[in-house]
């Protein structure tokens, strides 16, 4: 099965996850598939994502078949906006506000690019000057967040957003993203993306990988040369050892969210290994295997490395893919396939050019 006919299988499934006017919020995309074992639940970012995907399908395919669904989509964002990211309650401020108003910018600029347009201009410039506030009062420890409160995912999706628009608000996420990354580094607050520490974040999640989410903001920034090295020196896991050339690799299990927590990490990989050859110099020497292996360390391809860890990541969830009819839940033994994961997913793949 090829990319675009993944990408339209997870299409279809996504279609399953959206309230129709039976349901009591047309055109949300709930967080798994409806009329299952788990109940109807709206959901603002899942919601966003699963625009994403149909709107990604429609470019890579020029298939239109999901338009509509991206046309119910739409006008509940523009409905449940200023419950969610315009004057949300107290606790969504605290928590979800600023992860929905990244996605909002995520998934405009890839409708910009399926449909040539975005009917939602006014919501996008309120998330563009949240973001950037956000960006220019980040300081120290308050670069530590993770899951949905991770300034470092909200500055890719920004710098993703601005460099499509070439609106200067690229540089103050840019000079966020270098002060952060500088901070994380040297503070000593970065680990292997395998030995991240497993907190529950709001409603129990573990779903983002920090060193994920620094490698994408600073490969989007375009701060590879300076602060690749350093940063996978962190965040980097390391080979048990190598045999007949191939790394033996290994990714420990998670209590909670270890699909989408491993497909993160996947982003992060996938992004670094787009870096120029100008980094590659600077890469002499990187451990890329556990020094209890007794392997000389500094004669591998980090690339290649990169590549074979992101890809274990990502393949291991295509046989739930298969089983599942297009989805992937959080675990492969949670109740339902999901819609949100199974975005972490597709995201990947996408990556993987």
């Amino acid at each position: 099965m090829d990319k675009v006919q993944r990408f339209l299988k997870a299409c279809e499934f996504l279609t399953r996850c959206q309230g129709t006017e039976d349901d009591p919020i047309p055109g949300t995309v709930a967080p798994w598939e409806l009329r299952k074992s788990l109940g109807f639940q709206e959901d603002f970012h899942d919601t966003l994502q699963g625009v994403w995907a149909w709107a990604r399908y429609r470019e890579l395919s020029g298939d239109a078949r999901f338009d509509s669904n991206v046309i119910d989509a739409l006008s509940y964002i523009r409905d449940a906006f200023d419950e969610h990211v315009e004057n949300p309650p107290e606790k969504r401020a605290k928590v979800t506000r600023l992860y929905d108003a990244a996605f909002m910018l995520l998934t405009e600029v890839q409708c910009q690019r399926s449909f040539g347009e975005w009917p939602l201009g006014e919501q996008s410039a309120l998330c563009k000057d949240l973001l950037v506030a956000q960006a220019k009062i980040c300081e120290g420890t308050d670069f530590i967040a993770r899951h949905y409160t991770d300034p470092f995912f909200h500055l890719y999706c920004l710098l993703k957003w601005s460099k499509h628009h070439e609106d200067e608000s690229f540089d103050v996420a840019r000079d966020a993203t270098d002060k952060g990354a500088n901070f994380l580094v040297r503070s000593n607050f970065l680990v292997s993306m395998d030995k991240e520490p497993c907190p529950e974040g709001p409603g129990g999640h573990d779903f983002m990988s920090k060193g994920g989410a620094v490698l994408l903001a600073l490969g989007e920034a375009g701060l590879y040369e300076t602060r690749l090295r350093e940063t996978l020196e962190k965040v980097l896991p390391l080979a048990k050892g190598c045999q007949e050339g191939s790394y033996v690799l290994e990714w420990p299990a998670r209590d909670r969210d270890p699909s989408p927590f491993a497909l993160s990490a996947s982003w992060g990989l996938l992004s670094a290994i787009k870096a120029g050859p100008e980094v590659d110099g600077a890469m002499d020497g990187l451990s890329l295997v556990d020094p209890r292996a007794g392997i000389e360390q500094g004669s591998g391809d980090w690339r290649q490395y990169c590549s074979d860890l992101s890809g274990s990541l990502v393949h291991a969830r295509w046989d739930e893919f298969e089983r599942r009819n297009g989805g992937i839940g959080r675990s492969a033994e949670f109740a339902e396939a999901e819609s949100w994961a199974t975005f972490y997913l597709m995201y990947a793949l996408d990556l993987m050019d």
